[in-house]
């Protein structure tokens, strides 16, 4: 038998802390009252080689194990900071394409602004000019309608009454 039955009733109670998930501090203090000294004797196991030396080749396995966490943590850091300037790049080129568009957008905001204005100051100056003749019209009297505004449109304008008066005199 590998172990004494001493060691087999500690194991034991290792066992029971363990599977009530008691904490290895607690685990500890029992023992200290359970046990004085533990000794780990030098035999061999099935293996071949002594405990110790398989506690030895573990612990390389566990530390190999760590620098190759280790190496894919690099990895992975290194990967994200690609990833931060990729995007550090990207924000960069939105932040510009805004800048243009927000320029463009004022550019055609004023030149759309500068139209309006023409086009108002366009439609009052001939709104103006309608309420001009509106008002001569009412000055001379009577309102004739539409065409009582032409005829004295015709008479006012010299030019065009004597061509008008010149074609009708051809067409007898």
């Amino acid at each position: 038998m590998r172990y004494t039955e001493e060691a087999i009733e500690i194991f034991g109670l290792i066992s029971k802390m363990k599977d009530a998930n008691e904490p290895p501090e607690y685990i500890k203090e029992q023992l200290r009252g359970v046990v004085h000294e533990i000794i780990v004797p030098m035999t061999m196991d099935d293996d071949g080689k002594p405990y110790l030396m398989q506690l030895a080749g573990e612990v390389d396995q566990i530390k190999q194990a760590i620098i190759m966490l280790a190496d894919q943590i690099q990895t992975l850091m290194t990967d994200n900071d690609g990833t931060r300037r990729e995007l550090t790049e990207v924000r960069r080129e939105v932040a510009s394409t805004t800048e243009q568009l927000s320029g463009r957008i004022e550019n055609l905001s004023s030149n759309l602004q500068d139209e309006i204005r023409k086009g108002q100051q366009e439609t009052s100056v001939q709104l103006r000019q309608i309420s001009e003749r509106l008002s001569r019209i009412e000055t001379n009297g009577k309102r004739r309608g539409l065409f009582g505004w032409v005829r004295q449109e015709v008479k006012r304008n010299k030019k065009w009454r004597n061509k008008y008066a010149y074609s009708k005199n051809n067409n007898r």
